[in-house]
């Protein structure tokens, strides 16, 4: 962070479209400034340079934990929010404790597949869809035809209203998850499926496997800058509570002691000769269509990873179907028909989200990995 880094395309991308929040102040302002172009954002090719940013995770090093949630930089957040109209206070932070749960797993297809738990609501959306397309015929229609891309468009948005019939999109996630893996509620939504109806941010992720097979799925968010500094840090404060699929009903309304939902599922799945794989992704609303697509990939269509990971996708939400490029034309334009409102789109783009996946093969210790080119992924066997 001292010594700088060159500002890629995507980095370049990202600074032009929150370059309302970042010009806000003048901290932020001096903070993403160019050198080259004074009065702009750093632009491509530039160094952006981050050393308070480095003295604090040298702090960290040295101090840890207790530097963010018991000390100075606690204390720094408390007085912004206690001079600024915030509602956190020091005992907030102090008090935070870490919760371990037990992963939701579901069987499908002959796979064991376990993701995130409530409150998250991806894994479960994921899990809801899958059941939904049980028995669909879906590999027989093959991968980017028209029936496929409706069918798919169709399960997503059931699988939105069965979110807010289920009462999963409220705060209480936890008391209404088992409503959506009901098998009566399920097969109302399947009856629907089969009868085909008219329709009505900031976030990585990395996927690793060892040589003994142990795997691990870890997704982080930082939603996008609030435009608010602490002072002295390097670090800017995110926007999560202004993101509406996290906190639906808007600004001072989330409940006290209350665990915040989200979107991110982390996902194992063990297939059943013992392979297994590792994957998650970035994209807000789009996590759980894109990780649902990536699965159905390997699941339906006998894809590899990497296949799997690089075929086009499309995604459902609020009666508009967005469609990425590498589809048929012909097959788009069918199902176009079918959606009173079609966004298609002239490349791959991170829109789409970012499914980073790895597999293991039990036989001869062979491994597949895809780094989702939409959000600048790599994968390494090292």
């Amino acid at each position: 962070a001292r010594d700088g880094f060159e500002v890629n395309r995507l980095q370049a991308y990202i600074f032009s479209v929150v370059e309302k929040i970042y010009t806000s102040n003048a901290q932020c302002r001096a903070f993403f400034g160019s050198r080259r172009n004074p009065g702009h954002l750093l632009g491509e090719g530039e160094t952006f340079f981050l050393p308070a940013f480095a003295d604090t995770l040298e702090a960290l090093a040295r101090e840890g934990e207790d530097l963010f949630y018991r000390g100075d930089i606690a204390h720094a957040v408390a007085e912004a929010c206690r001079t600024g109209g915030g509602l956190l206070c020091a005992s907030d932070l102090a008090g935070y404790q870490v919760e371990l749960r037990q992963p939701l797993e579901v069987h499908n297809r002959d796979v064991r597949l376990l993701t995130n738990p409530p409150p998250s609501t991806g894994g479960i959306l994921i899990a809801f869809a899958l059941e939904l397309l049980k028995g669909s015929g879906m590999a027989a229609m093959g991968f980017g035809s028209a029936a496929h891309l409706e069918l798919l468009a169709r399960t997503m948005d059931l699988t939105n209203r069965a979110r807010v019939e289920s009462r999963l999109h409220e705060n209480d996630a936890d008391d209404h998850a088992d409503t959506m893996l009901d098998p009566r509620f399920l097969e109302t939504y399947r009856r629907e499926i089969l009868g085909r109806p008219t329709a009505t941010h900031g976030t990585t992720h990395i996927s690793v496997i060892d040589a003994r097979g142990n795997a691990a799925a870890l997704t982080a968010s930082n939603g996008e800058g609030s435009g608010y500094l602490v002072p002295d840090t390097g670090i800017m404060m995110n926007n999560l509570l202004g993101e509406e699929d996290i906190n639906p009903h808007g600004f001072h309304q989330w409940p006290p002691d209350t665990r915040m939902c989200s979107m991110m599922a982390p996902t194992l799945v063990v297939f059943d000769d013992d392979a297994v794989a590792a994957m998650g992704s970035g994209g807000s609303n789009r996590i759980r269509t894109a990780i649902l697509q990536v699965l159905l990939n390997l699941l339906e269509f006998d894809m590899g990873v990497h296949d799997a990971v690089e075929s086009p996708r499309i995604h459902f939400e609020n009666d508009l179907l967005s469609v990425e490029a590498g589809f048929n034309a012909a097959d788009v334009e069918a199902v176009a028909r079918q959606f009173p409102r079609v966004e298609t789109w002239e490349e791959r783009n991170l829109f789409f989200g970012g499914v980073h996946s790895v597999l293991a093969h039990p036989c001869g210790g062979r491994f597949e990995g895809a780094g989702d080119p939409r959000r600048g992924g790599v994968a390494m066997t090292v």
